[in-house]
């Protein structure tokens, strides 16, 4: 083989291996893109016009919230939907609690997901503003475009406070 065959082959070489390595980089980033992790909601609907800062429950900041006054029991508030711009792969939700009235506060806490295209309730149960920590609530996988969210005080008038909530998303 003379002096140019051989700077032929190994120009192939190098280009076969750059393309490999491009290839790779490629389908790295991809399964980036459809892995698992915490997905936020990017909008929201409040119907009624009951809640505050709803935009807050999902920057990505702990210390923002949105709130509501929670009408003294055994009234509920009104719900606050939060929308994905596209339908999710789902199983859980992860959320939040702000304590911003003097005293803690308990609440009756009532959580909705859209899931395949009917409500389902996820989670009902009483839960305490303080101390501010995450919560997690598995449910049957399915896909979510939205979460809906409402409370009752368990006794008067009080301020409700949601700093982050979050789904689960798996696979692609």
């Amino acid at each position: 083989m003379n002096k140019n065959g051989s700077r032929t082959v190994s120009t192939i070489l190098i280009v076969g291996v750059i393309l490999a390595f491009l290839s790779l980089f490629y389908l790295s980033s991809k399964k980036q893109e459809s892995s698992s992790g915490w997905v936020s909601p990017n909008g929201f609907l409040d119907p009624d016009s009951e809640w505050t800062d709803e935009a807050n429950a999902y920057d990505g900041n702990e210390t923002s919230f949105c709130w509501t006054l929670v009408p003294t029991y055994p009234a509920w508030t009104p719900y606050v939907y939060f929308t994905f711009a596209s339908p999710i792969s789902a199983s859980e939700i992860t959320y939040k609690l702000k304590g911003i009235d003097v005293a803690p506060a308990t609440f009756l806490i009532d959580i909705d997901v859209s899931i395949n295209g009917a409500w389902a309730t996820v989670f009902r149960e009483y839960q305490s503003d303080y101390p501010e920590q995450w919560y997690n609530i598995s449910f049957e996988a399915g896909v979510v475009s939205q979460i809906r969210l409402r409370c009752q005080s368990t006794y008067a008038e009080k301020y409700f406070g949601l700093s982050e909530i979050k789904l689960w998303k798996f696979g692609g």
